[in-house]
């Protein structure tokens, strides 16, 4: 599942709270199938879970608001 959405801070906070999230300078690569939409900036912070991810990414914009993330499930 490919997502973007606007969210306010608070709310992106609860999110990262919630799903055990951290800070990383990891870059990931985008997986080859994304759609075209789904370009997070390169400024974006990478957030990884602090467990097994299986592949999800998650990326935030604290500038605009903007997540885009890739979620798996294996």
């Amino acid at each position: 599942m490919y997502m973007e959405l606007l969210a306010p801070a608070s709310w992106r906070a609860q999110f990262v709270q919630q799903n055990n999230l951290v800070e990383t300078n990891a870059r990931p690569a985008i997986p080859s199938d994304a759609p075209a939409w789904f370009t997070p900036r390169k400024n974006l912070w990478t957030l990884a879970p602090i467990e097994n991810s299986q592949g999800s990414i998650y990326f935030e914009d604290t500038l605009t608001g903007k997540m885009f993330i890739y979620e798996i499930q294996l």
